[in-house]
């Protein structure tokens, strides 16, 4: 099935722990990291965790943010055009979905092996530090396994048969609480796994929910920045 998308930009890792703690605390962030008409009198920021909810798998260094609500990685995407005067957003399904390995760009199999996701096989029951395995095609590492991660779109089980009939720029805008669409499997998913693609059942738990444990759902970020708002 083929979309059609306007240009956009995505980030070649998952969002580190350490980049989004900038946002999450306060004393981590100074107004002169902006732009000079940055003046915020106060952010909209997740409160601070008050167990690792890692635990003990890792955060510094590289390590991808886990256990962060859909609204969160909103908010830190807005904080970041706020921070830099660009339009940072996350991703539409359709847009990271093109980004597989092996689409259109070519070079390699749209399948997870391990030489590329870390899944059950080798994954050890822990995530591991972003980019530590081969980028896809596009320069994209962890598309797949690892950790999950937080799209735009509402989660629609019929997506496909929506996305066919309309293919340009598709996007499930959100019209009710939940559920969002999560995708990237995680790395408790082996390469036959059914939530690889796409997993509805772990949006459906995370949406509204407080975080969980991370060795049963692994959700994190990514960023998308427009050149040309799909929108």
């Amino acid at each position: 099935m083929a979309v059609t998308l306007s240009p956009f930009a995505i980030g070649t890792h998952e969002v580190t722990h350490d980049a989004y703690r900038i946002f999450q605390r306060r004393d981590n962030d100074t107004d002169a990291a902006g732009p000079a008409e940055y003046d915020a009198d106060a952010v909209t920021r997740p409160s601070p965790p008050y167990l690792d909810f890692t635990y003990g798998m890792g955060t510094r260094g590289g390590y991808p943010e886990v256990n962060i609500t859909q609204q969160a990685a909103l908010r830190y995407c807005e904080w970041l055009y706020h921070k830099t005067g660009r339009f940072f957003r996350l991703p539409t399904e359709a847009e990271w979905g093109v980004r597989l390995p092996g689409r259109r760009a070519g070079g390699g199999s749209r399948s997870p092996t391990e030489s590329n996701a870390w899944l059950y096989e080798n994954g050890e029951e822990t995530f591991h530090l972003t980019g530590q395995l081969q980028a896809n095609a596009w320069g994209l590492y962890d598309m797949l396994g690892n950790v999950s991660e937080w799209t735009a779109d509402d989660y629609e089980a019929d997506y496909l048969a929506i996305v066919a009939d309309n293919p340009n720029d598709p996007w499930m805008q959100p019209d009710r609480k939940h559920s969002r669409g999560v995708r990237g499997g995680a790395l408790r998913y082996g390469p036959g796994g059914s939530g690889l693609p796409r997993t509805g059942e772990v949006a459906g738990k995370m949406a509204g929910a407080r975080p969980a444990d991370p060795k049963i759902q692994m959700v994190g970020t990514s960023t998308a920045l427009s050149w040309a708002s799909a929108w």
